[in-house]
């Protein structure tokens, strides 16, 4: 079937600090297809809940719209900083605070084509410290 086929391959991440006070993390998005692809995020919620407190974190996308060529790569970027006084950082590290990342990404296939198919990309993942090494595993994936 010739049409773009988008989304997340790689999730990585890093720590500055000691102890850890800055989480940086990046989700590579991927088009595997054989056909260009035109999309935007339309959804980057990041979340860390605390005992039984979620607290939303500002992670503005580092872009709204792209443009995929097949097998083209683009990063979506986040970061978790320590609030003044705490050690949120070293928290989510020890597995006693939870982050969640969740992205939904739009497109549909670039080119002259005649006809015009909208597909989407839903995910949600979340860091764990239960696999070694430590990392984001998938909780939930959706896509059309």
């Amino acid at each position: 079937m010739h049409r773009p086929f988008v989304g997340v391959t790689i999730q990585q991440y890093r720590t500055e600090g000691t102890p850890p006070s800055l989480f940086d993390w990046k989700f590579v998005l991927k088009n595997s297809g054989s056909l260009p692809a035109w999309g935007r995020v339309e959804e980057l919620h990041v979340l860390v809940t605390q005992a039984a407190q979620a607290h939303d974190v500002a992670n503005p996308s580092p872009f709204n719209k792209f443009f995929l060529m097949p097998q083209e790569t683009a990063d979506i970027t986040g970061r978790v900083v320590d609030p003044p006084g705490q050690q949120l950082v070293s928290e989510i590290l020890a597995g006693r605070s939870q982050l969640t990342v969740s992205i939904r990404v739009a497109y549909e296939p670039g080119g002259g084509l005649w006809w015009k198919s909208h597909y989407y990309y839903l995910l949600r993942s979340g860091f764990t410290t239960q696999a070694y090494p430590p990392g984001f595993t998938i909780i939930s994936a959706e896509a059309n």
